[in-house]
């Protein structure tokens, strides 16, 4: 099913967990992404904005499963550099950018077109097998623009 942006949306899905810290009592969740069957938190484990991490999920059987996270990121601006990484089934990339415009990804010889929120967040996550290079620093970057 698909909502009035285009996007595929998860029926059913409980979001309430999205919203709750991995270190409960200290933890502050900063924002969460929603876009279909694919979510995004950024997680302020101690609440003072020193250790953010950010889990990726994916829905399966009406549960969000962490399939990705990096720990220690900062916030991205809009029009910063977007976050990203690789699951055992894809990538996947986080950032910024007019709210209501749209982003291109295109990263590794797939695409991907994602919505941007009115809080001026996008999540794309793109099929395919990881590089070779594990280390997260060999990787390429995924190469986004953004437009009306």
């Amino acid at each position: 099913m698909r909502d009035e942006t285009g996007r595929v949306t998860a029926p059913d899905a409980p979001d309430d967990m999205l919203w709750e810290s991995v270190v409960p009592g200290y933890g502050v969740i900063r924002t969460v992404i929603v876009d279909g069957v694919h979510a995004a938190r950024f997680d302020d484990l101690n609440g003072d904005g020193r250790e953010i991490e950010l889990s990726v999920f994916v829905r399966r059987d009406r549960t969000w499963s962490r399939v990705g996270h990096q720990d220690d990121v900062g916030v991205p601006a809009a029009a910063e550099t977007p976050l990203f990484g690789w699951t055992d089934t894809g990538g996947w990339a986080v950032g910024r950018a007019t709210p209501g415009d749209r982003v291109v990804v295109d990263w590794r010889g797939e695409r991907a077109v994602v919505g941007v929120d009115a809080d001026g967040w996008w999540l794309a996550v793109v099929s395919g097998e990881a590089p070779e290079e594990d280390d997260g620093l060999s990787w390429p970057r995924p190469r986004t623009r953004s437009f009306t």
